[in-house]
């Protein structure tokens, strides 16, 4: 006679396994296997990986929005949303994304030595398109969630490295060097902007 009382459990821990095995971190490729890719399938592994983890990650701090309510007699604040943010750059997982974008940069800096230059000029403007989007993504949810009655001085600590790259995405010219390497390399909380 089965036990569908076992059976049961088993299943629900099998889903389980499943369902975090699937949200579990991919580490980066190691060194052998970049190296075995050609040009193309390491463009696309690099942006792909910069898509989908690397900025996912540095964009993973979540803010909550509370807008101020009222029942006619008492004002409270009611959470409407959360905004995404940029992590703290102190943060071992900001580092750890920043090692990785070197790592995949430094690679395809080697492969664009020489003759194939356009390498590294495609990859690295679909790599600032890509965090442009996100930065676009990101603004625009603020403005829907926040709207404009929202004060950003409540988040002056978490709010404001984003707003202020976001202000370097909107004046970058080409001189200050490609969005993805201001966001790894400098201390963009500190610009005039």
């Amino acid at each position: 006679m089965v036990n569908t009382k076992s059976i049961s459990r088993f299943f629900l821990i099998f889903v389980f396994t499943l369902i975090t095995s699937c949200a579990h971190y991919h580490p980066i490729l190691p060194d052998t296997e970049i190296k075995k890719l050609s040009n193309e399938e390491f463009k696309n592994y690099f942006i792909k990986r910069l898509d989908e983890v690397i900025l996912v990650q540095v964009f993973s701090n979540k803010l909550a929005i509370n807008k101020p309510v009222s029942d006619g007699t008492t004002i409270r604040n009611m959470r409407v949303g959360t905004i995404s943010s940029i992590i703290s750059r102190d943060e071992p997982l900001f580092k750890q994304c920043r090692a990785e974008y070197e790592i995949l940069k430094s690679e395809l800096t080697k492969r664009s030595q020489g003759k194939d230059n356009q390498l590294f000029t495609e990859t690295m403007g679909k790599a600032e398109k890509l965090l442009e989007e996100h930065l676009d993504r990101i603004w625009y949810e603020t403005q829907n969630i926040a709207g404009q009655e929202i004060d950003y001085s409540q988040f002056e600590t978490e709010f404001v490295d984003f707003k202020k790259f976001y202000e370097i995405r909107l004046h970058n010219d080409k001189a200050k060097g490609n969005l993805v390497d201001i966001l790894f390399e400098k201390p963009y909380f500190e610009s005039s902007y």
